[in-house]
């Protein structure tokens, strides 16, 4: 059995804690053009197209025809705009993806990511640095000047850097970060990791040239520092749905594609909730998540205590497993299998009710002989399973009525689970069977129950429903991650 415990195709998804609370600012609304006479979407040829100079001038609307042909669509109800993949290339090489953030009707920020390791798999450290260097190249030819280095930032073996051009009306940022012994899933060290490289193009002021002098990597972040919201601030989004349902409304919307990154967009995703500008690969970085692998338990509370001082948060943890293990033997194979106590309650209940319905048990040898905590739910039946676990009724209203009090205050949730016990409305992307999953809790009904929820897998899957008893028959965990000074 795995000491890690892998939320989005792992082992199990139990304790863990993130997230936060309030209110996005940006927003882009009106039509699409810029199609081909067949219809089809075509880009532009010739040229940068992220320096064009409409871009950078014209309102919300007129950037979003532009960047349309481009793979550019609205994410979620206040996001931006997003494109994965992205259609044309950047100083001549492919990008992955793209987010263009706007601020007063105008383009405030375009994002490029040229490199993830959750994309596009490990990266050896020559070539990683290979394709920095030719980056820097080409950017230093459109600048005509070397540009300014930043200060690294580097804590625990993870290091961002940041070196910046202008010229004009333009800064481009070019950010990359690598991690240095590095704790591979199966416990192995791994000397060098590549993380990401990405193109920041935002305007520019030539007053902000002294800063960009021997500044840090954090010169790279908003000039300014927006304060937290208020209480006041939060209850203001709540909505009421025609069908009386609660919402909270706002919610960004990040895709994570299919790389098992789900608990570090759902951090994203709270971030920019409180206009805080963070993304899905710093926090993959800091969390040690695994690309196939998802993000343990470990390194996300170890990410989480690193970041709470800077991003003046804390992690009030809500519903959670019982700490601990217990062990399951098999003396004919000297095998041992430690699973979560919280699991071994639950097998313990399922026999209960398997055995009044005079159905097969899980045996204890079963367990031992399992492979992985998915193994062991897959031997269940699912709807002695979710008789099981609705029956700790208290338990389940608990978690219930801390769902209410926060959506009702304006906070949405980060939820861990395990998807496949029960149906869904839409497809798991990128998740086959029943594995552990990180979603974020936006909403309820309070006369059916109904859990209304939203996954990072881009449009189609911000606002979905699930009925309280199929919802909390995997559920491992339910948190709030919210400003440190903030009380409630």
């Amino acid at each position: 059995m795995k000491q890690r415990v892998d939320l989005d195709f792992g082992d199990r998804a139990w304790r863990v804690a993130r997230v936060l609370a309030a209110v996005v600012a940006v927003a882009f609304c009106g039509g699409w053009a810029a199609t081909s006479a067949s219809g089809q979407d075509v880009p532009p040829t010739g040229g940068e197209w992220v320096l064009d100079p409409v871009l950078w001038t014209a309102d919300a609307t007129t950037v979003g025809i532009h960047l349309r042909p481009h793979g550019f669509r609205p994410v979620g109800e206040s996001g931006g705009l997003r494109a994965m993949p992205v259609r044309g290339p950047v100083f001549g090489l492919p990008p992955l993806e793209a987010l263009a953030t706007f601020q007063d009707d105008r383009l405030a920020q375009l994002g490029v990511v040229l490199y993830s390791r959750g994309d596009a798999g490990d990266l050896a450290e020559p070539e990683f640095f290979a394709r920095k260097a030719d980056l820097a190249t080409r950017l230093s030819q459109w600048a005509g000047s070397p540009g300014f280095p930043q200060k690294p930032l580097a804590s625990g073996g993870t290091t961002q850097e940041i070196h910046v051009w202008t010229k004009g009306s333009l800064r481009l940022d070019l950010e990359w970060a690598y991690t240095r012994n590095a704790r591979a899933p199966d416990g192995s060290v791994i000397k060098f990791r590549a993380e990401y490289i990405r193109l920041r193009c935002r305007r520019y002021d030539a007053a902000q040239q002294a800063r960009l002098v021997g500044g840090s990597a954090q010169t790279a972040g908003p000039a300014t520092r927006k304060p937290f919201l208020t209480l006041y601030d939060l209850r203001a989004r709540v909505k009421t749905l025609p069908d009386g349902a609660h919402l909270v409304s706002g919610v960004p919307m990040v895709d994570q594609g299919p790389k098992g990154y789900c608990v570090a967009a759902t951090v994203e995703r709270v971030l920019r909730f409180f206009e805080r500008d963070f993304d899905q690969h710093k926090m993959a970085q800091m969390a040690d998540t695994s690309a196939a692998g998802g993000t343990s338990i470990e390194g996300m509370l170890q990410a989480l205590r690193r970041m709470s001082t800077a991003l003046d948060i804390r992690v009030v943890e809500l519903y959670g497993a019982e700490s601990g293990t217990e062990a399951y033997d098999d003396p004919a194979a000297r095998r041992r299998l430690l699973v979560p106590k919280s699991l071994a309650r639950t097998i313990k209940e399922y026999n209960r009710v398997a055995k009044h319905a005079r159905q097969p048990e899980i045996a204890d040898l079963t367990v031992a002989r399992s492979a992985s905590v998915d193994d062991i739910y897959n031997l269940m039946d699912r709807a002695i399973l979710k008789e099981a676990r609705n029956s700790r009724t208290i338990d389940r209203d608990n978690f219930f009525r801390q769902v209410q009090r926060h959506v009702d205050l304006g906070i949405p949730l980060a939820w861990s689970l395990m998807v496949g016990l029960t149906p869904e409305e839409a497809e798991t992307v990128g998740i086959r069977g029943v594995a552990g999953h990180m979603r974020m809790i936006i909403g309820y009904h309070p006369t059916t129950r109904d859990i209304l929820y939203s996954d990072s897998w881009g449009p189609g899957h911000e606002q979905k429903r699930m009925k309280l008893e199929d919802a909390w028959v995997g559920t491992t965990g339910l948190f709030a991650i919210v400003p440190r000074e903030f009380r409630y």
